[in-house]
């Protein structure tokens, strides 16, 4: 297959071979927009490397995806995968972290490593690739559209933040070789004009889960109920219809239940059903009946936020409200690939999601106060508390998991009862949260737990 590189594509791979053949020894990233390409990026990083590449990728799905367009450019390539059937070795090998992280001497004589959806890769110790890594001197380049990972902490309830990939403790990866902005490709028509529609949602009844990094998918479930969300997405599906100006709507929601119950509200003609447990057979068929436009919609639980890569997508409709930037960012992405056969792509937001974040064309990446972060021109999304945002946390925290909320959760005094501890205590833990900067929002669950005992 003959194709001519885009300009961001081209620098892209330069920067790549450029780490590659030089002296660093940092594990780098580069960040690459959804839909800006990232097989033909690591195609061309691949054939002109003179050692042995080996290219992970985070499922089968993706990687038999990947692994085929490969192919399709001309270039030979094998795969090591027990997932994928095929457990072979080349100067280039496509391959799942799960098939190799217990086989490092096979990969003795490899010198060069990419990982592709890089924010996927835990920084923790005894993770399976900081195993693999540490049996083997690679360079390790990783590549991404969202270089943020959730961090959670338990202080002084469960709460999160979305942190950038240079700045989670303990770090994977060092630093940023290459960045494409949206905007950039926006500019040059590579990335779809999308109109956006947000509905009011009331969030009363979410309440945050156990590791304050999302929603309880019991809360949400009763606020998709309370706002009627799912008549209201039936009756936006028979306006679309009307109008007949849309012709692919894929839906996200946060269930099972629910896409069944879209799917007997819309009818099981008009809307398909696509979840982890759909037998693969099945969710090829409904697949190609959606991408053929025999199927109006299709409802799918978690399983189409990646690696779905349909350029005449031109309808997202979300269902699933989500303080993940990273989601949020997947499920539009879906839709952002321009094609002949659509004019613009249309999202229909009726959980919040929109109001939390904003567009995803307006998102940009870049350095504020010499740190690197991530905002929508309004606001930075990234290494802020994201529990407090929309919601008052404490009161919205969802206890039915917790201990008794009277006891100290952490320190010298654990386990005993707020009342019960030192005034002595809560004034230098007060200074301590005051000169460390913690958001107001914790600063408030403190200065309370003061009063408690004074």
């Amino acid at each position: 297959m003959n194709y001519i590189l885009r300009p961001y594509q081209q620098e892209a791979v330069n920067k790549g071979l450029e780490f590659f053949r030089g002296k660093s020894k940092k594990n780098v990233i580069e960040v690459l927009p959804t839909g800006s390409g990232k097989s033909l990026v690591i195609a061309n990083i691949a054939k002109e490397l003179d050692g042995k590449l080996i290219i992970f990728q985070p499922s089968k799905e993706l990687l038999e995806q990947n692994f085929a367009k490969y192919i399709s450019y001309g270039e030979f390539a094998e795969i090591y995968s027990a997932s994928a059937g095929r457990k072979k070795i080349a100067h280039v090998t496509f391959a799942t972290i799960g098939s190799v992280v217990n086989k490092p001497e096979l990969f003795g004589e490899f010198q060069y490593c990419i990982v592709d959806e890089c924010h996927l890769v835990s920084p923790d110790e005894n993770t399976m690739y900081k195993k693999f890594f540490d049996s083997l001197k690679l360079k390790v380049l990783g590549l991404t559209a969202t270089p943020i990972r959730m961090k959670r902490y338990n202080f002084p309830i469960p709460h999160a933040k979305i942190c950038m990939l240079d700045r989670m403790r303990p770090k994977f990866f060092n630093e940023y070789i290459y960045i494409t902005q949206i905007s950039e490709m926006k500019e040059n028509k590579y990335f779809a004009d999308i109109d956006y529609f947000s509905f009011d949602f009331d969030e009363s009844k979410l309440m945050i889960n156990s590791t304050g990094g999302d929603y309880t998918e019991r809360s949400i479930s009763l606020s998709l109920m309370s706002n009627s969300v799912l008549q209201k997405i039936t009756n936006l599906y028979n306006d679309i219809c009307c109008k007949g100006i849309i012709k692919h709507i894929l839906i996200f929601v946060e269930s099972i239940e629910s896409a069944f119950e879209l799917q007997k509200m819309i009818g099981i003609n008009n809307c398909g059903v696509v979840t982890g447990s759909t037998p693969k057979k099945e969710r090829a068929d409904t697949l190609k009946l959606f991408k053929d436009g025999r199927l109006k919609c299709v409802a799918n639980v978690g399983v189409l936020t990646t690696g779905f890569d349909f350029p005449e997508l031109d309808c997202i409709i979300g269902a699933r409200p989500t303080m993940s930037l990273g989601l949020y960012y997947q499920i539009i992405g879906r839709c952002v690939r321009p094609h002949p056969n659509k004019i613009k792509a249309y999202v229909f937001d009726f959980v919040g999601n929109f109001k939390r974040f904003g567009k995803v064309d307006n998102l940009i990446i870049e350095k504020k106060e010499n740190l690197w972060c991530i905002h929508n021109g309004e606001k930075i999304l990234t290494n802020n508390d994201i529990s407090g945002r929309d919601l008052d946390v404490y009161n919205q925290y969802d206890k039915s998991k917790d201990v008794d909320t009277n006891l100290m959760t952490f320190g010298k005094y654990k386990g005993q009862e707020l009342k019960s501890i030192p005034n002595s205590y809560w004034d230098w833990f007060l200074k301590e949260i005051q000169k460390n900067k913690y958001n107001q929002f914790i600063f408030n669950f403190i200065e309370q737990n003061i009063l408690i005992t004074k």
